[in-house]
């Protein structure tokens, strides 16, 4: 789901950094904001999918946490997505597996949004390839 999340924002974006090439700073901005809040939507959603799998112990729970709040899976979620991993959070049983699972695919999202700036950097500036090199 974050995939295909993470697909339709970038998609969204190559569209608009294309019809901002006379403001490429501000389309850079706009850009670099929306794929931010995309990636903290995708945050958000595992954040949900560690919360329910906590509620059914079958799936394991966090060591020597008696009760986290929305807040402590979202700031759980957004270490694992990001591969930080504080560690004063420490999942036990099946969500270790989620952890790992959502460890690599922000990994991979985030490498994917560094391209799309790149890339997109690329194209914005290059519609400015007309005004003098300083």
């Amino acid at each position: 789901m974050s995939v295909a999340i993470h697909l339709s924002v970038l998609r969204f974006l190559i569209h608009f950094v294309r019809r901002m090439r006379f403001f490429p700073i501000l389309g850079m901005g706009i850009s670099m904001f929306a794929a931010i809040l995309g990636h903290l939507f995708e945050i958000w959603i595992f954040s949900l999918a560690i919360m329910q799998m906590c509620n059914d112990k079958r799936f394991g729970s966090f060591a020597n946490e008696v009760q986290l709040t929305k807040s402590d899976y979202f700031y759980y979620s957004s270490l694992s997505y990001t591969s930080l991993g504080f560690g004063d959070i420490a999942p036990e049983g099946a969500l270790r597996a989620l952890a790992a699972v959502e460890a690599i695919t922000g990994l991979v999202l985030i490498a994917w949004t560094a391209s799309f700036a790149f890339l997109a950097m690329q194209e914005l500036w290059a519609t400015k390839s007309h005004e003098p090199q300083l």
